[in-house]
């Protein structure tokens, strides 16, 4: 990739991580802001290049879902819930976002499971955080396999005392 190709992945990539902080640091205008100026810098730079857009808008969804995640956790409208589930669809399936990589797909089926919870969505976390225990477990990752976990206790936290999360815990078993 020629340099000031990868100059443009850094700018939206930098605005997008901005996004992020500020949302963590309960700066839900800043946070918002970073998060158009990571969408205008994303497509101001790619246009009709095929090789940036496969290289970086999943970057741009992933770290919009994470912002409005984290938004939600401070702001508890189901706004925020409701968009971070739009940005982690963007790139959950194989076919809606060509040349995503297997472990960011699954990252973002984890982070599904975790707007589903947000959204206070039973049936759709519980199929999520089994499509993302299975796929941790074909693609042999420790770290999507620990997602689904840490998603699994958040769900017994919201739903202690619901059977199909319960049932859950048998996707850990070996």
């Amino acid at each position: 990739m020629p340099k000031n190709q990868q100059l443009h992945v850094k700018i939206y990539t930098v605005y997008a991580l901005l996004a992020w902080a500020y949302g963590h640091s309960k700066q839900e205008q800043e946070s918002l802001r970073y998060l158009g100026l990571a969408h205008e810098a994303y497509a101001a730079n790619t246009g009709d290049d095929q090789t940036v857009q496969e290289v970086g808008i999943h970057i741009v969804y992933l770290y919009e879902g994470y912002t409005r995640l984290t938004l939600h956790e401070h702001y508890s409208d189901h706004q925020h819930a409701q968009e971070a589930w739009k940005a982690f669809a963007q790139i959950s399936s194989k076919s809606s976002t060509p040349g995503v990589p297997e472990r960011i797909r699954l990252e973002a089926i984890n982070h599904l499971a975790l707007s589903a919870l947000a959204l206070g969505d039973l049936e759709q976390f519980c199929g999520l955080l089994e499509q993302g225990v299975t796929g941790a477990r074909a693609l042999g990752s420790q770290k999507r396999r620990q997602e689904a976990i840490d998603a699994y206790w958040k769900g017994r936290g919201q739903w202690p005392n619901e059977t199909k999360v319960r049932e859950l815990a048998d996707l850990f078993v070996n």
